[in-house]
């Protein structure tokens, strides 16, 4: 199970401008922002204020049992049965389908949910009802009944940004209000490993508790990752990560018709990067599901996969990383060696759980 970096303040990756906000406006000064002709200044406001209507608060009440004293401990301080803790778990969402009452946030706040309430920007309360989890990405989707006056955010394009675009970031800190925090892309982590492969999104934007599910927005007021939590390396540094637009949107899509995210499998199981031989080019296959995608085409265990979608293929992550992108039922080229010759076959991927 993945473990996550709670969200908290961390030495100078904070070190940024934290406007605190009652339903009014954001201001927030980087680079060369647009002018504001009317007040002389410089200022993003215009595209940051009108995205600030589709934040929510997102309250979780949660209960989890607490196991059972073991018998030797029983003997020496009592016997206790196993009983139910409440907690509760606050994080942001973000409104992304105003009619249907769509509204995205960080599935980890959801753990064992007894009751999830959203609070919208006028004040307004209510229950919202889990359309929809994802565990590989850690996104959720929440449906309210009541869709009155709601505003949704527009998505953008995350594989048109770069190193240096101005970014922000928008949550619901306690009773402070909605926030705004600023900052630059600082760099990608498409296919990482330590992310399970995942495309994630780094910015020195930061992600103040209560910030977590909400969004990340380009210069335009556009959705471009959502907000998961701050990653703190060995030597104390921290940034914060986020999941890439181009990831979540298909999520979400995938949430609201079905309540799950369909994904492509192949059905074999890859060798670790640590474990290969060396000099090796391309990716290991350790083992066949019998039955799965793979199987049909007649891959085996040691074949070595070198070529995916016409792309060279170096790691695992690389390979489950493109796979993911399809769906079920699509055609993937593959090129393999088998015992030093090159061959070649046409895969039709299968459904995960299949």
């Amino acid at each position: 199970m993945r473990k996550h970096t709670p969200l908290r303040f961390v030495g100078g990756a904070c070190a940024l401008l934290i406007v605190f906000i009652h339903s009014a406006a954001a201001q927030s000064v980087a680079g060369s922002a647009p002018q504001d002709t009317s007040r002389g200044v410089l200022s993003y406001a215009g595209y940051v204020e009108p995205a600030l209507a589709s934040i929510v608060g997102v309250s979780v009440k949660s209960s989890r049992t607490e196991p059972e004293v073991p018998d030797e401990f029983r003997k020496l301080f009592g016997s206790r049965s196993p009983s139910a803790r409440e907690s509760r778990q606050a994080g942001a969402g973000f409104i992304i389908d105003a009619e249907r009452g769509l509204i995205v946030t960080a599935s980890f706040l959801l753990n064992d949910a007894v009751s999830v309430t959203v609070r919208f920007d006028d004040g307004r309360q209510t229950e919202a009802e889990i359309a929809g989890r994802d565990e590989v990405t850690d996104i959720a989707l929440l449906r309210v009944k009541d869709v009155r006056g709601l505003k949704a955010l527009q998505w953008g394009d995350s594989n048109a940004l770069k190193v240096g675009d101005v970014a922000f970031g928008l949550g619901q800190v306690g009773d402070l209000g909605r926030v705004v925090t600023s900052g630059i892309i600082s760099g990608f982590a498409r296919g990482v490993e330590q992310f399970d492969s995942r495309d994630m999104l780094m910015t020195d934007v930061a992600f103040p508790f209560g910030f977590a599910g909400g969004p990340l927005l380009d210069s335009k007021g556009r959705v471009i990752a959502v907000a998961m939590s701050i990653y703190a390396n060995p030597s104390n540094s921290a940034i914060s990560i986020a999941v890439t637009q181009s990831e979540a949107q298909q999520v979400v899509s995938d949430l609201a018709a079905f309540g799950r995210v369909k994904r492509a499998s192949l059905g074999v199981m890859l060798q670790e990067e640590s474990e290969a031989e060396p000099g090796l080019r391309g990716v290991m296959i350790a083992a066949v599901t019998k039955g799965s995608a793979a199987d049909r085409a007649g891959l085996r265990a040691e074949d070595v996969i070198v070529q995916a979608a016409g792309e060279p293929i170096h790691s695992s992550s690389d390979l489950v990383r493109l796979i993911r992108r399809l769906a079920p039922g699509s055609s993937l080229d593959l090129a393999y060696e088998r015992s030093g010759s090159r061959k070649s076959a046409t895969v039709t991927l299968g459904e995960t759980g299949e």
